[in-house]
């Protein structure tokens, strides 16, 4: 399978690409969206890697964390990213919330 048949400009990716995630890890620049993505795949841990390389974190890539929490069912969690992304200066959005 080629890139081109499976990636999508859009970071809603559902999970049943998640079984190719570890191939396509490399061809993203976006860093938000890899964060997405990994989140939706249940890949916390990656999403949190990523998450921590970055240099400059803003409301997108703190609420992206936030999502995967969510969304994998760790919502103690997803409150513990939201005190940082406040401790860190940002603020949350409409979306966010």
């Amino acid at each position: 399978m080629r890139p081109k048949q499976f990636l999508s400009t859009s970071p809603s990716y559902s999970c049943s690409y998640c079984q190719i995630w570890d191939a396509t890890r490399f061809v993203f620049h976006d860093v938000t969206s890899l964060v997405n993505v990994y989140g939706k795949c249940g890949a916390m841990e990656a999403a949190r890697k990523v998450f921590g390389h970055l240099s400059k974190r803003n409301v997108v890539t703190w609420t992206s964390l936030m999502s995967g929490y969510v969304h994998n069912s760790q919502p103690e969690e997803a409150i513990h990213v939201f005190i940082q992304m406040l401790e860190h200066g940002s603020y949350p959005t409409n979306y966010t919330i």
